[in-house]
C-alpha cells in the first residue's frame, strides 16, 4: 500500500521546543503538527545528565508532523540544515490513514 502522506516524529530537547515550533510555522505553515512532553528511555548513559542517568529517562518534546509524502525528503533536508548537531532524533513512517470523526 502506498501512502500519500507521511508521519514525521521528532524527539526534541525541551530547550529547542519553541525554536522548532517557530521554524515549522514559518517555513511550512500548511503542515499539521502536534507536540507533547515525553520521557525518552535508553540504556545508554552517553549524553545524559546525572539526574537522567539515575531516573532512567530523559525529558523530550515529541512532535508529530503530518506531511504529504512528496514533501518529506525536502522537509527532512531543511530540518537537518536548520537544526544540525542539536540532538534532535526523528522517525519517518508512511501514514496509512487519517481523518476526523
Amino acid at each position: 500500500m502506498t501512502s500519500d502522506y507521511c508521519l514525521l516524529m521528532l524527539y526534541v530537547p525541551p530547550t529547542l521546543e519553541d525554536a522548532v515550533i517557530d521554524w515549522l510555522l514559518q517555513n511550512h505553515p500548511g503542515l499539521t503538527f502536534t507536540s507533547a512532553a515525553v520521557a525518552a528511555h535508553t540504556g545508554e548513559a552517553e549524553g545524559l545528565s546525572i539526574i537522567e542517568q539515575v531516573s532512567g529517562r530523559k525529558r523530550q518534546v515529541c512532535f508529530s508532523v503530518t506531511a504529504p509524502a512528496a514533501q518529506c525528503p525536502e522537509l527532512l533536508e531543511q530540518m537537518q540544515s536548520a537544526f544540525a548537531r542539536t540532538g534532535i532524533r526523528y522517525q519517518l513512517v508512511p501514514l496509512v490513514g487519517q481523518g476526523t470523526f
